[in-house]
């Protein structure tokens, strides 16, 4: 726990702050904590576990949702009694990633993935488009390809950025956008996979620097794709089941359906306003702050970020993906019906020809399986 002159120094600060600047409002509660983590998402869940059982931190997780996990979504079908994870498709079997499963006791086994016949189909017209993705000896050969390429890169982009070098020391490759390196290399034949599996996270693939790619598409990815290594998921068929157990250690130190309305970082710690359901404020006193979510315009206003701070999220750009479930896939995306479809299928989207990269088998957008 802080010090008691840390925290006299916080309930000073905290004190003026109240009366000046935060709202006209009465806390229910107060907390004091090591670490307050601003988002309950993979990388706040984890670093909360770890700070509080592997380190003996006190924390606080600020979530909004009403449960942890993130991206990791999925929907329990009522109809079928099935469970269908539209968020996190699988985990990478790298690192300590398994063990940590083993940690909390859920069990795993090895992700299936159907090998669904594509479909590609123009969603601004409904229209087929007569397109022919690249063989796959000759997908998989271009995968091998980069993976040598990127193998030697691995400590400085995997699994974060903590050991890359100064921008003057980044290979030059790295710092390719992703078309060049791809036409570098004569990695075509991969294109076309490496978008449907996670470059919609890096929006426009091609124009996106090749270090940003290797983010959504690296080498544990690359590794899953050659057979070097594999992908898991809980045995119980849903991905959310990790956090569920994560939630279950953290107990109470998780506030729900919860965001930070005002801060104030300090020479002391930091000074979070929280706002929860039912519009109940808890003042939260920290020695230190761990964002965990996106650093967008709304999401980083609260913490008054400094003038250097805001010129580097300015920087950054965001892309957003949106998953959908449908029962009547032809209605719900529109598709002529003179479209037919493939059962099972793959329906996956491509402009026109005239609208279409100069690299031949990138696609427009995203895939939807069915």
């Amino acid at each position: 726990m802080p010090t008691l002159r840390i925290l006299a120094g916080l309930v000073a600060v905290a004190s003026v702050a109240t009366s000046a600047a935060l709202p006209n409002s009465i806390a229910s509660r107060l907390l004091v904590k090591n670490v307050a983590i601003v988002g309950g998402g993979a990388s706040g869940s984890h670093a909360a576990l770890r700070l509080k059982e592997d380190f003996g931190q006190s924390v606080v997780v600020i979530e909004k949702a009403d449960h942890l996990g993130g991206h990791v979504a999925g929907y329990d079908d009522a109809a079928t009694g099935r469970h269908i994870d539209y968020g996190v498709d699988s985990f990478n079997d790298y690192g300590s990633a398994r063990a940590f499963f083993t940690r909390l006791g859920v069990s795993v086994q090895d992700a299936a993935h159907p090998n669904l016949p594509p479909q590609y189909v123009d969603f601004a017209t409904g229209d087929a488009i007569n397109y022919t993705a690249a063989a796959i000896p000759d997908m998989f050969g271009a995968l091998g390809a980069m993976y040598g390429v990127v193998k030697p890169f691995e400590n400085l982009i995997s699994p974060s950025y903590a050991s890359c070098p100064a921008p003057a020391n980044v290979p030059a490759d790295l710092l390719l956008l992703f078309g060049e390196f791809v036409t570098k290399y004569s990695l075509e034949a991969a294109i076309n996979q490496i978008f449907q599996i996670t470059g919609h996270g890096v929006g426009d693939l091609v124009n996106t620097p090749t270090m940003y790619v290797l983010q959504a598409f690296g080498i544990p990815t690359l590794e899953s794709f050659l057979g070097i290594a594999g992908v898991f998921v809980p045995s119980s068929g849903r991905n959310i089941e990790i956090y569920e157990a994560i939630a279950t250690r953290l107990g109470s130190d998780v506030l729900y359906s919860s965001t930070v309305v005002q801060s104030l970082r300090t020479m002391f710690g930091v000074v979070l306003w929280v706002k929860g359901p039912d519009d109940k404020y808890t003042l939260v006193l920290a020695d230190k702050l761990l964002v965990a979510m996106e650093p967008t315009e709304s999401n980083i206003e609260p913490f008054n970020p400094s003038p250097a701070e805001q010129a580097v999220f300015n920087k950054l750009s965001y892309s957003t993906p949106f998953p959908a479930l449908s029962r009547t896939l032809r209605c719900q995306l529109g598709l002529r019906s003179s479209t037919p479809l493939l059962p099972p299928h793959s329906v996956r989207s491509r402009p026109p020809p005239s609208e279409r990269s100069t690299i031949s088998c990138f696609p427009s957008w995203w895939l939807l399986r069915g």
